[in-house]
Order: structure tokens, then sequence, then C-alpha cells
């Protein structure tokens, strides 16, 4: 253990010890032992809004969506379920300013906000603790996923611009919660899956998710493999106090579905070749049967939650994950401008192997007044360890170790009943080091720094707030290996403008915000050296909207527009110009219509657009826009077994749109690019793909 560790671990206790000698004055009724919250979707389907409803923010806690300055959104599990989800990449479409890049792969991509490049681990929570993001997810696991849009560094330590997701897993319920679910995919996909809590006795609740699917997938002689064992105890230790404790483990493999794609470059950032239109992702020659992903991730994790009074909480947890990542990838590459290409050649990925990682949080809430103002202070730290394996032939190595330990402090000032500001700073340590494959130190980073934000929120109605945000964040870069070996730079900054506005009407609530961010991008330069070479600013609108606009009809929607500005590039011909991959306007619209006269049965479409993205730095070749529908209906009766049961029937891409989904600059010679020589990495859509399901509750 570092020593700034154990000063922060100190510190914690310095912090929460005093306060509860003093807590046996009070009289609680119970900790809430559930994460289990109202959500904008109820057991059918879209329901009334969400401003009104509770989100989480990272140490301020519990608030109403109206109360926060910030775009937060939420994707509960009615919304996955409905959309027979399985990972994160099958539901992020539900929000336009969210994206993942493909990084290997859409069930392995990044995710990230407001067209910025996530980190694998620092943006990403479960209940409040760092994961790895860039492993299949399993989202039956999970109660909903939140995202909050942009910078928010000063509350959860460095991060990049680019979103916090924090899901919420799945708790015991005071009643039981007995569900089995039969789900087949019409290419011979077949899986089982049972979701089974409540409370053991007064003191113990527990809830297990497991799942067990085989079969193929919509590519013929593909295959599509899961396990999933997940199983959460509560312990409720006092009327005060509980613990609790969760493991899950979740083995996924993927092959035989199509690879990328390369797209070489020249030094002036034009790309050598036409790209071609977008194949058909359902066709077998374009899916090596021996190219894939075996993703196996084990996660343990364990949190306490203490009421010391009437207004004081505390909490603190611990989670260790491993995600291994046998990855054997196929990629084509481009080499006509008849949109002929090299076959791929399937190979041991050299991206990261397995990754290992331990977080920690720690967190005091309370309410307070003083000085005339009413004050909701928030006081603690987070951090992690993080190693990163590479792959050298047949066995793995450490290429690089990161510690990252952060304390915060927060205010949510109520001035008076109109207006109320949050201020928030967080001080982090940042050490990394880097390895090359003979063990080697390559790279050492000992830096510390602070991060800000302040927002001034004005609510002139109980339903209508308006807000202003300026962020200020410290955030590490991602070790990158080239050659053999790994980069590791300095901490930089982001900063971010936001100005922002909701509203709840009797029925349906809507949000906008207007944005700027800015941040360094690096890359290797002609020089051979891996460093900071100008910034990319993305400033954009966003609108959300969400709630029953008729008795039979809802809608959950909305759409972003992002401008990407590379600038201070050092290659003058693709200064100012448009980032890899980000397109400039992106929607979504979900529709449900319960029929009036047969209420049991919903129909519901879903309908995306993305526009078209830069393919290369120079910005001279352009993937298309794409456009796709996914139908789906359900019916849902107390008829037929147990207590309900509902058969679902999905069709994602029903016109079968051919596109060009995953666009990145896929090397470390234009890692954000605006670099020199290098090569763009495209991954086709899913095509055409039908899913049925009966579930069943008791």
């Amino acid at each position: 253990m570092s020593n700034k560790r154990l000063n922060l671990s100190v510190m914690a206790a310095i912090v929460v010890f005093p306060l509860a000698l003093h807590a046996d004055v009070y009289k609680l009724d119970a900790v809430e032992t559930t994460a289990i919250q109202a959500s904008m979707v109820n057991n059918d389907g879209i329901s009334d809004g969400f401003l009104d409803k509770n989100v989480t923010v990272g140490p301020l806690g519990k608030k109403k969506a109206i109360d926060t300055p910030y775009q937060i959104n939420t994707i509960p599990k009615e919304l996955s379920e409905n959309g027979q989800a399985m990972g994160l990449e099958d539901v992020v479409k539900y929000i336009p300013s969210a994206q993942i890049e493909y990084r290997g792969g859409a069930d392995l991509g990044r995710p990230q906000t407001r067209g910025m490049r996530g980190e694998v681990v620092a943006n990403s929570f479960w209940d409040g603790l760092h994961i790895v993001s860039t492993t299949a997810t399993a989202m039956e696991m999970f109660d909903d996923v939140q995202i909050i849009n942009g910078l928010a560094g000063a509350l959860y330590g460095p991060t990049a611009p680019s979103g916090i997701y924090s899901f919420t897993r799945k708790r015991p319920t005071a009643d039981y919660e007995n569900t089995v679910k039969m789900t087949y995919g019409y290419k011979g996909y077949g899986e089982a899956m049972a979701d089974v809590g409540g409370m053991a006795n007064d003191a113990i609740g527990y809830r297990a998710v497991v799942i067990g699917g085989d079969g193929e997938g919509y590519v013929d002689n593909s295959a599509l493999r899961r396990k999933l064992v997940s199983l959460g105890l509560d312990f409720h230790l006092t009327d005060r106090l509980t613990l609790e404790t969760n493991f899950s483990y979740y083995n996924y493999i993927k092959e035989g579905y199509s690879g990328s794609y390369l797209m070489p470059y020249t030094a002036l950032g034009v790309a050598k070749y036409t790209l071609p239109d977008a194949f058909d992702a359902t066709d077998k020659k374009y899916g090596p049967n021996n190219g894939g992903r075996e993703i196996t991730t084990t996660t343990y994790s364990t949190k306490l939650k203490y009421e010391i009074a009437d207004n004081w909480h505390a909490e603190a947890g611990y989670l260790n994950q491993r995600a291994d990542r046998d990855m054997y990838i196929s990629s084509s590459t481009f080499n006509s401008n008849a949109g002929t290409y090299t076959p791929a050649v399937v190979k041991v990925s050299p991206m990261a192997a397995r990754f290992d990682l331990d977080s920690w949080m720690g967190y005091v809430t309370t309410e307070q007044n003083f000085l005339g103002l009413e004050h909701d202070l928030a006081l603690g730290g987070n951090g992690y360890r993080w190693d990163i394996y590479g792959a050298d032939g047949s066995r793995r190595y450490v290429s690089s170790t990161t510690d990252v330990e952060s304390l915060t402090l927060a205010d949510t000032i109520k001035l008076n009943d109109q207006w109320q500001t949050v201020l928030s700073t967080s001080k982090s340590w940042i050490d990394k080091d880097a390895y090359a494959t003979t063990g080697a130190t390559t790279s050492e980073i000992d830096n510390d720094g602070y991060s800000y934000a302040a927002s001034l929120i004005y609510k002139p109605l109980k339903n209508l707030s308006f807000y202003v945000t300026y962020a200020d964040s410290l955030q590490q870069f991602d070790p990158v290996t080239y050659l053999n070996k790994t980069f590791i730079l300095d901490p930089y900054r982001s900063k971010q403008y936001e100005i922002g506005s909701k509203l709840s009407l009797d029925r349906v609530d809507l949000s906008a915000a207007l944005f700027q961010i800015k941040r360094p991008t690096a890359y290797l330069g002609y020089d051979g050296i891996y460093e900071i070479q100008g910034d990319q600013t993305n400033q954009g609108v966003e609108f959300m909207a969400s709630g029953k606009v008729a008795e039979s009809v809802a809608l959950f929607g909305g759409v972003t527009y992002t401008d990407t500005d590379i600038t201070g590039a050092k290659i003058a011909n693709v200064d100012n110009k448009q980032a890899i991959g980000m397109p400039e306007w992106q929607a979504n619209l979900l529709a449900e219509y319960t029929v009036p006269s047969f209420k049991e049965l919903v129909l519901s479409s879903n309908f995306h657009y993305t526009g078209k993205r830069a393919i290369d730095p120079a910005n001279t070749q352009w993937a298309d826009s794409y456009f796709t529908t996914d139908l789906g209906a359900r019916y849902i009766t107390k008829q037929l077994f147990g207590d309900k049961t509902i058969l679902r029937l999905s069709v994602n891409n029903i016109t079968n749109e051919k596109y060009w989904a995953g666009v990145y600059a896929g090397n470390v010679a234009g890692l954000d690019g605006d670099a020199a020589a290098g090569t763009t990495t495209l991954f086709l859509g899913d095509g055409r793909n039908v899913t049925a399901s009966i579930e069943v509750k008791f």
C-alpha cells in the first residue's frame, strides 16, 4: 500500500470515527438497503418523465434530476429487457449524446459522450467503484446505468471529458423476486436466465442472476456463448448498518462475426483509397470462423453503508476485478479505390490481454445549516490500482501499472428557494509506470493536481430549472504501447462550459444544454516521439425528452449536434478539421404504443440516426450517415404462468441497413485523429437480428 493511499485511509477514518461515537443518541428506522429507485420506465414501458426521479451524482449522493447542474440520463432495466439487450452496446443508442468507440468491437469499446474518447477505467463505475469498461458486460446484472454527459473530474477524480457511466447492480428486495426467462434467436441461439431475490430472514437479503446461452448468431456458422453468475448478499448488521457483498463471473464468447477494416492514410493525413459502401454484416464471408474473442470477467466487491445520524450518512467500498481478453482479431486492409482489400489474417491481438483492477471509495455526507444557509456537504475519497497485461507470444506480461488516489470536497448551498450553487474540488495523485516486454521500465509518471467545478442553479418555478456549470479537470493519459514500448504522458487538463435547462410538464419532461469542451490530444509525430500535439474542442447542443404524449403513446428520445475541431496540429493539412469518427448529428427516438382495445399488447419502434464521420485526419473521406429501425412487441398477461407472463418479440435493424458503425483512428500514430501517417479502423454495424422470449414472474 502506497503512503498516499494509507494517508487517504487514515483521513477517512479520522472523519468518520468521531461521528460514529455520537450516533447512538439517534433513533433511525432503518438503513437504506436497496439501490432500486423509481425510474423513468415502469414495469410495462415508458412512464411520465424522469426529472423528478432520483439520480446518483458521485459523492453528492442522490439528487432529483431537475436539481442537478448536469445532463444526466438513465437507461433503466426495463429498456434493456424490452429491447432484449445483452450488453451496453445494445442500449447506449437510446442516448443521442452517447457513443461507444469500437476499440476492439462494440462489446469491448470505450463508452463516451459528446464526442470525447473515453478511458478504460476512470470514467466507469459499478455502485460507485471504478471498473474496467473495455470488457464484456451483461446488462442483466443491473437495475440501470446512469450517464452524466461531459466533464466530472471534480466529483470523481481525474477522468476524461467523456462522461461518467455509472451502473447500479441489482440488490435484494423486501418482496421475493423470482423470474425465469427463455430466449431464442432466429439463427439458433438459445438462452435461459433466472433472476431470484428476497430476504432469507430479517437480517440477510439475497439476489442472484444466472444465465446460460449458446448457439449461432445472426451470421451463418457464427458462435455466441454466454455464462453469467451474479450474486449479491446484504447483511443488515444493525438498524443503521448494512454490509453489501457482490460476486459475478461472466464468460462471453463471440466468433465468426465480421472483423475490422483498415484504411491507411498518408503522412499528410489523406486516405489512400476511396471508402466503399458498407458490406452486409450478416454475410458469413466477412466473418472468419476462427476470428473472435473470449472474454472472462470476475468481480468481487463489498460496500458498508452507515446511517450515523438523521442527517449523516457514510459509505465505503472495495472492488477487485480481473478481465481476461483472449482476442483473435481479423483486420482486412483496403488496397484500391474499387473497395478491394487484403483479406484478414487471424492473429492474436496485440491489445491488452488482461486487466487487474483494485478500486475503493469512502464518503461522508451531511446536511447542515450555518451562516444562515443550507449546506449539503460531502467529503471523502476514491482511487484504484490498475495493471495492464500485454500479450507476448504465449505469455502475458505487465505492460503498465497505474495508481490513482483522490480526495473530494463538495458543497451544495441553498441560497434561497430559487437559487442554489454547487461547488466541488478534488485533489488527485497519479503514479504510472510502463514496462517493455523485457520488464524494463520505459516511462514513469508521478504527479498530482486539483480539479474544480462550480455551478449555479436557478428555479423560477418548481418544475423549471436553469443552470450554468464550469469545470476544470485533471486527466491522465491511458498508457499506449508502440513497437514493444509503452508510453505515458504527464496528466493534463480539460475544461468545459455548459448552460442548460430542464422542464417537467404534466406527463413529459424536457432537458437541453449548450456545451463546449476542450482537451489536449497526443500522438506519435514524425520524430518518433509520442507527445501532446494540438487540442480538440467539441461544442454543441443536446436535447432530450421523455414521457407520455397521449394515453396510449409514450416517447423517449433526443438529438445532439456536436462540432469537433482539431487545432494546433503540427501538420497544417489536418489543422482545423473534424476529429475522426465523430458525427455532427446523432438522434434517437423510442416510441411505444399500448393498444387501447387490448392493453396487454404494447408495440414499440426505435429509430436511430448517426451522421457522416471523417475517416482520415484531412477530412477527405467520410463514412456515410446511417438510419436504423428496430421494431418490437410485448404481450403481458396474468392468465398464463405464474404471477405474470411477458412474451416479447424484437426485430433489430429490420431493413438490414448496411453501415459503418465504428470509425476510429486505429493506432498510436493517429490515436486522436490528428496525426502523421497511420490507419483508421472501421467496423460494420449489426445486421438484422430477430429475438423472441418468454418471461415468467413468480
